[in-house]
């Protein structure tokens, strides 16, 4: 009997478990990770994600950068208005916008995509990267099952390194 209710607590924990990591899934496409070295000597990271518009929606505000650089890890904030990228078939943005939002009055056909951008506030690294760069990365665990060049539920990362500089007849990396 025993035996028999700790068999259903497994059963039960694994099916919640499996129901769960589906519904983590962030239907996110692909994106990038770039950043711009700023008139002032600081740095700005942003972060681009696509997000398949059949998907669940994309409610994020933010997202950790995590980093081995001097700065330590660091926060990019969504920046509104999304955008909204239609497969060549649509006549207009707002066909997709309307996909998107979930707005539209018809099908408006697959593959349409939110461009959601995030951007950091300016950040002052000290020094310059070593030889194998600074890392900086963003992870999401899960990307849409229906891709077909990627393992279902395998995760996105976006990352970028930053190697050291040395201009050209200097003798050294530019701090």
């Amino acid at each position: 009997m025993i035996c028999m209710k700790n068999m259903k607590r497994i059963f039960l924990t694994l099916a919640m478990l499996l129901v769960s990591l589906q519904g983590m899934a962030t239907h996110v496409y692909g994106g990038e990770l770039v950043w711009k070295c700023l008139p002032n000597g600081k740095f700005k990271f942003f972060l681009t994600m696509y997000r398949d518009c059949a998907g669940t929606d994309y409610t994020a505000f933010s997202h950790p950068i995590k980093t081995n650089a001097p700065c330590g890890n660091f926060i990019v904030n969504r920046v509104v208005p999304d955008q909204f990228v239609a497969p060549i078939c649509f006549s207009t943005t707002t066909n997709a916008q309307a996909q998107c939002l979930g707005t539209g009055t018809g099908n408006y056909g697959t593959g349409t995509l939110q461009k959601i951008v995030f951007e950091s506030g300016e950040l002052t690294i000290n020094g310059s990267p070593p030889a194998a760069g600074w890392y900086f990365y963003h992870y999401i665990p899960n990307r849409p099952s229906q891709l077909t060049n990627a393992a279902p539920f395998q995760p996105f990362v976006a990352r970028a390194i930053m190697y050291p500089y040395t201009a050209p007849g200097a003798t050294g990396p530019t701090s």
